[in-house]
């Protein structure tokens, strides 16, 4: 039985390395990308990443919610897009496509936005949401949060030869 646990926390710890180490490397990539390559929507395979910030998406979006965008050839009524204006990212849906561009409105507020939305301001449709994962993200894209995920994938890696270590010298200590 035990033969079967070690191979489960084995596999469990290498998962959980992999998982750490690759957020770790997107995380890198974004903040690389972001501040000295000059990219304002840095994406990986084509998809980017915001964090809701407002309430104007309530109840299909909350704040701190981590939203995956993919940009899409064309965009209809009823897409929940992100779009940026100035040096913001705007995350609203559209409820009408006109010449002008993209009529867009957040659930949550009574009016539609002002201005129409041009196909080059949008970044791209919102094809993801994971709740309260945008607070966690912020943490991490700080030094301190980017020791934290090192030092917490070193733990994961080594706690079992810490613990094996330990009880080793309790029994050599126990023999004597």
């Amino acid at each position: 039985m035990t033969g079967i646990l070690k191979g489960l926390w084995k596999t469990a710890q290498s998962m959980l390395i992999l998982f750490m180490a690759t957020l770790l490397a997107c995380n890198l990539y974004f903040i690389i990308m972001e501040r000295w390559g000059g990219a304002e929507d840095p994406d990986i395979f084509g998809y980017s990443a915001a964090v809701i910030v407002s309430g104007s998406m309530e109840p299909s979006l909350s704040v701190d919610d981590l939203i995956l965008n993919r940009a899409q050839s064309s965009y209809g009524a009823g897409d929940i897009i992100t779009f940026r204006r100035g040096s913001s990212l705007i995350t609203h849906r559209i409820v009408e496509v006109t010449e002008a561009g993209y009529i867009t409105k957040g659930d949550a507020n009574n009016t539609a936005d002002l201005d129409a939305v041009a196909a080059e301001e949008v970044v791209g449709r919102v094809v993801g949401r994971l709740p309260y994962v945008g607070k966690v993200l912020a943490l991490l894209k700080t030094p301190p949060g980017m020791i934290l995920l090192v030092f917490t994938g070193f733990l994961i890696a080594e706690l079992p030869f810490l613990l094996r270590r330990r009880k080793d010298a309790q029994g050599r200590g126990g023999d004597q």
